[in-house]
C-alpha cells in the first residue's frame, strides 16, 4: 500500500492505481504535445492549411505539452510521467527501486499508445505529407540545423527545468526559513 496525505486526509491505495496513473499520464502526455506537432506540421491539417504561415507553431506546442503534464498532474496527483524523473527519484532514495521497472514500463507503454493515438487520429495527413522532417517530427525531437545533440540538450535541459519547478512546488521545499536542501540533487 502506498499512503499519502491530500488536504489532512490520509489516501492509501495499492501501486496497480499508480501503474494505471503513469500509464495515463504519460498516454495523455503524448496525446496532447505529439497531436499538436502533428496538427503544426502534417500537410493540409487544421492547424496547417498550406498557407506557408506559422500557425501557431512552437507557441501551441509549448502550451499543448505543458497542458499535457498539467492536466494529468491535477488528474491523478502526485505522477513522474517521464522515465528520467522516475530514474532520478529512485538514484535520490525518494523512491523505491522495485517500483521503478513496472513504473517505466506503464510510462513506455503509455508512450507508445499515446503516439499510435496521433497516428491513427492524423493518419491522412501523415499520408499526404511528403516531407519525411516534417512527419518524423511528429514522433521525436527534431531540428532543421540536423544536429542530433542539439535535441538531446534541449530534452535535457527541459526535464531540468521540469523538476526544478516540480520540487519547487513540493511541500516542505520553498523558500521559507526552515528550507531544505536534501533534495536538491534530484536535479542532477
Amino acid at each position: 500500500m502506498f499512503v499519502f496525505s491530500k488536504g489532512g486526509i490520509i489516501i492509501a491505495h495499492s501501486w496497480v492505481l499508480n501503474y494505471f496513473n503513469e500509464f495515463f499520464g504519460t498516454m495523455i502526455l503524448i496525446l496532447f504535445g505529439n497531436g499538436l506537432v502533428a496538427n503544426s506540421f502534417l500537410k493540409v491539417t487544421t492547424g496547417n492549411p498550406g498557407d506557408t504561415k506559422a500557425n501557431g507553431g512552437w507557441v501551441l506546442i509549448s502550451f499543448s505539452f505543458s497542458f499535457g503534464v498539467m492536466i494529468p498532474a491535477m488528474l491523478f496527483g502526485s505522477i513522474a510521467i517521464n522515465p528520467a524523473v522516475t530514474l532520478a527519484t529512485a538514484v535520490a532514495g525518494t523512491f523505491p527501486w522495485v517500483q521503478v521497472a513496472p513504473y517505466l514500463f506503464c510510462q513506455v507503454l503509455g508512450a507508445i499508445c499515446g503516439q499510435l493515438l496521433v497516428v491513427a487520429i492524423y493518419w491522412p495527413y501523415f499520408r499526404q505529407t511528403t516531407n519525411p522532417e516534417l512527419v518524423f517530427a511528429c514522433f521525436f525531437t527534431f531540428d532543421h540545423a540536423h544536429n542530433i545533440w542539439n535535441g538531446f540538450v534541449t530534452e535535457v535541459v527541459g526535464t531540468a527545468v521540469m523538476m526544478f519547478v516540480a520540487i519547487g512546488l513540493m511541500p516542505g521545499f520553498r523558500c521559507r526559513p526552515n528550507f531544505r536542501w536534501d533534495h536538491w540533487h534530484l536535479l542532477l
